[in-house]
């Protein structure tokens, strides 16, 4: 079966240790494409602690597969890059599976193609609202685990989704990547935290950006990636 054939393809919070991961859909949609680079946009795991993996939330056995084709495609004979960017999840496992998969690990990313100049950014650097104290993170991340174990699916839907709204983390994550590109001069910036698909453009200082937000792999009733082909970026949405 021929498989569509583009540049990049960019996808953030897979969160892959949480019950309502979308691992074998993720695996099915990059199977079905052939491409030079692989930017995962932060928050891989669900947690950056392995025992709380363990504990919590578990990886199942298609969490293992995703990560089986991850270190599938750093094979030298595939041709592929593929980049970690640091998110809020997933800091403390960065280095270890990071050098396991042979993964690149960035903060930020950047590159250049067809003339345009792209950023890729977890986000959460510009969430107003994200406690900026370690121990009031571990407390949030914890209550959330809580409830998403022991409430239901759509509750934990809403408790993620439309509570982020509520605390404009998505406004300020937009607002806030929008800025940062314009002062790298970058044309592209891609984010993900918010777990919120978008697409929106805006002029600053006379330079169009375009920002996208690349959504989830976990929790979220649409399952979204980006593609870039020939310096143009697109926004999808995968159908099981």
């Amino acid at each position: 079966m021929s498989k569509n054939k583009v540049d990049v393809i960019i996808i953030s919070d897979i969160h892959l240790g949480s019950n309502y991961c979308h691992a074998t859909d993720l695996q099915n949609m990059l199977e079905s494409y052939t491409f030079k680079k692989l930017i995962l946009v932060g928050d891989v795991f669900q947690h950056g602690n392995f025992d709380r993996l363990h504990k919590m939330d578990r990886l199942h056995r298609s969490h293992w597969n995703v990560l089986s084709l991850f270190r599938k495609l750093t094979e030298p004979d595939r041709g592929v890059e593929v980049i970690w960017i640091e998110g809020n999840h997933d800091w403390k496992v960065l280095n270890i599976i990071g050098a396991i998969l042979g993964i690149h690990i960035f903060d930020e990313y950047s590159w250049e193609s067809d003339g345009k100049k792209f950023l890729a950014i977890h986000g959460h650097q510009f969430d107003l609202r994200l406690p900026k104290s370690e121990l009031l993170n571990k407390i949030g991340q914890n209550a959330y685990l809580f409830i998403q174990k022991h409430f239901q699916k759509k509750f934990t839907r809403y408790i993620s989704i439309i509570g982020k709204k509520f605390s404009r983390s998505v406004q300020n994550v937009r607002n806030g990547a929008i800025s940062y590109a314009a002062e790298k001069q970058c044309d592209y910036v891609f984010c993900g935290h918010t777990h919120v698909p978008e697409s929106v453009t805006k002029t600053v200082d006379n330079r169009e950006i375009r920002y996208f937000n690349t959504g989830t792999w976990a929790d979220g009733a649409k399952l979204t990636y980006i593609t870039v082909t020939r310096g143009n970026a697109m926004l999808h949405e995968f159908t099981p």
